[in-house]
């Protein structure tokens, strides 16, 4: 998220630690999970706009289709549609579903990371 956070982001993201940690303790009370979820979505959301947002150095990200997207995964057409929900650089709009360029990249490079 960059090198600063609004105060905002900092009070969300101390909010979520002390939530999480209560949680991970069993210590925190069934009225405050609705808390934890908006919590979560909130840091969910704004780590998925610091991910789809182009960067000033980086290349600016481009949806796929399921045709390019199969060619740079080397995975047929069909396991893409099929998978979809499983790979994190999936994006719906609509009915229709494409695939971040960027998010790709960022896959691959965890899968070469890993071996």
């Amino acid at each position: 998220m960059g090198e600063f956070l609004p105060a905002h982001a900092v009070s969300t993201v101390t909010t979520l630690a002390s939530l999480l940690a209560r949680f991970e303790a069993g210590t925190l009370a069934a009225s405050e999970l609705p808390s934890l979820v908006g919590a979560l979505e909130e840091v969910k959301a704004r780590l998925w706009t610091e991910m789809m947002t182009p960067k000033p150095n980086g290349t600016p990200d481009r949806l796929l289709t399921a045709t390019e997207a199969a060619e740079r995964l080397n995975l047929s057409k069909d396991t893409l549609y099929r998978r979809a929900d499983d790979f994190p650089f999936t994006v719906r709009i609509g009915r229709k579903v494409r695939y971040s360029s960027n998010g790709i990249d960022r896959h691959i490079a965890s899968l070469i990371d890993i071996e």
